[in-house]
Formats: C-alpha cells, sequence, structure tokens
C-alpha cells in the first residue's frame, strides 16, 4: 500500500505539475488572447480608419474624374475656339493682303491719274499762255502792217502825186 500511495504521490505530484503547467500555458493563452484581442481591436479601429479615409478618397476621386472630363471638354472647346480663330484670322490676312494690294493698285492708279490731270492742266496753262502770246504777236504783227501799209499808201500816194505831177495830169 505504500507503494501505492508512493505511486499516487508521485502521480499526484506529476499531474500537479502536469497542471501547473497547464495553468501556467493557459495564463500564457489566456494573456496572448488578451494581447491579440487588443489588437485586434487596435486593427478594427484602423481598419475602419482606413475605410473611412477609402470612402473619402473614392470620393475626392470620383469627383477629380468628373472635374477632369469637364475640363477635358473644356479643354476641346477651348481648342475648338482657338482653331477657328486662328482660321478666321488666316483668312481676314488674306484678305487684308489683297485688300491691301487692291488699295496699292489703287493708288498707282489714282497716282497716275493725278499725274495725267497735271500734265493736261500744264498743257492747257502752256496753250492758253501759248494762245495769249500768239494773240500779242498777232496784234503787234497786224499793227505792224497796218503801220507798214499807212507807210506804204502814204508813199505810194506821194509817188503817184509826184508822177501825176510829172505826167500832167
Amino acid at each position: 500500500m505504500q507503494q501505492e500511495i508512493k505511486s499516487q504521490q508521485e502521480l499526484n505530484a506529476e499531474s500537479e505539475a502536469k497542471i501547473s503547467a497547464l495553468q501556467e500555458e493557459m495564463r500564457k493563452i489566456s494573456e496572448l488572447f488578451t494581447d491579440t484581442q487588443q489588437e485586434l481591436e487596435q486593427r478594427c479601429m484602423e481598419l475602419e480608419e482606413k475605410d473611412t479615409e477609402l470612402r473619402k478618397t473614392n470620393c475626392t476621386l470620383v469627383e477629380t474624374k468628373h472635374t477632369l472630363r469637364a475640363t477635358a471638354l473644356e479643354r476641346d472647346q477651348n481648342q475648338y475656339l482657338v482653331d477657328e480663330h486662328s482660321k478666321t484670322e488666316n483668312h481676314l490676312h488674306s484678305q487684308a493682303s489683297t485688300l491691301l494690294h487692291v488699295v496699292e493698285d489703287s493708288i498707282c492708279d489714282v497716282d497716275g491719274l493725278h499725274s495725267k490731270l497735271d500734265r493736261k492742266h500744264n498743257v492747257e496753262v502752256h496753250n492758253v499762255n501759248a494762245r495769249d502770246t500768239f494773240g500779242e504777236d498777232c496784234r503787234n504783227l497786224i499793227k505792224t502792217v497796218k503801220q507798214n501799209l499807212n507807210q506804204f499808201q502814204g508813199e505810194n500816194f506821194v509817188f503817184f502825186d509826184a508822177m501825176k505831177k510829172t505826167l500832167g495830169t
């Protein structure tokens, strides 16, 4: 019986050692569980924060995409307007160049017309002066001719008178 008691005591000691070991292991597991539970709670909070941040980021992304589409549309519209404005400017430049050439040709024509009118005026002035000079010269010649005629008539009269006297009539 002693041996049984001893065997029982040894068994009890082993069981107590196992219980102590199990209790120690249980305590470690309990601490690990508590640590893990705290870490889980912390991770859950972080996850909620990340989820909230993700939702905000998604909303911002949607707004940014919308803004980007609107900006791209506005850019395309502005590019279209700039292209059309450029075409219009080129067309107007072409018309202005053509108009400028027409004006330059017209100025040349008008200058030519003014030159012709000036020449015509100069010719008319010259003609008037020539006419006046010719008229004066003509009057002077006629006057001279009349004087010469009167002188000739006077000389002929004297000559014929002398001839009459000489001939006795």
